[in-house]
């Protein structure tokens, strides 16, 4: 069971949500929900503090990007604070931290809110202001191609330098697994989001 506390935000305040427990498959479109119903100024501020959380999953983790996204459209701003030692790791093993504003306090998080208030551009990179990436060439030899964890195979976007060992990917938007052999950009056989890969093996959804 996840418990969601939140303040009761007035007219361009910024709320806080607490999530107390798991944020799983089965949880976190509860979180989901309340988040989108508590965002309902037209540009939401939503600080989403970490404390209470258990545990997240693939699927949990995937929703915050999916919300940060949603929020960050309507040009408003979500941090994520008190990250748990072990979800921020797996935060910047995911390469979300370059993606989504992450504070180690509540009022960190605050001074980061103020700063989008004002207009300061944010240090992470919005993944909906990613440039796409040009196909590959057919005759690239480099791009191998990657094996999910069903044995179906897709060609990678762009591919660059090998890895000694193969890295598994598992995806943050469905939970698939990917098999992955070089650096590069790829999507997800399963769900086919898209990500990336990078030569010191940081993965970037």
């Amino acid at each position: 069971m996840l418990l969601i506390d939140h303040t009761e935000p007035g007219a361009g305040e910024t709320t806080v949500i607490t999530p107390r427990g798991p944020l799983t498959s089965v949880t976190a479109p509860a979180l989901e929900n309340a988040i989108a119903g508590l965002a309902r100024d037209a540009v939401p501020f939503i600080i989403l503090d970490a404390s209470g959380l258990e545990y997240a999953s693939s699927a949990g983790i995937g929703m915050i990007l999916h919300v940060h996204r949603s929020i960050a459209s309507r040009h408003g701003a979500l941090v994520v604070c008190n990250l748990p030692v072990e979800m921020l790791t797996l935060f910047k093993l995911l390469g979300f931290d370059r993606a989504i504003d992450i504070a180690d306090t509540v009022d960190e998080a605050e001074s980061v809110i103020a700063d989008r208030r004002a207009g300061k551009g944010s240090d992470a990179v919005p993944p909906l202001e990613r440039q796409p990436v040009p196909s590959r060439p057919e005759n690239d030899q480099r791009a191998e191609a990657i094996t999910a964890s069903d044995g179906s195979v897709v060609p990678p976007i762009q591919a660059g330098d090998g890895f000694e060992k193969a890295l598994v990917v598992e995806c943050a938007e469905c939970g698939g697994l990917v098999r992955i052999r070089r650096s590069g950009t790829y999507q997800c056989p399963h769900c086919r989001v898209e990500f990336s890969v990078e030569k010191d093996q940081t993965i970037i959804f």
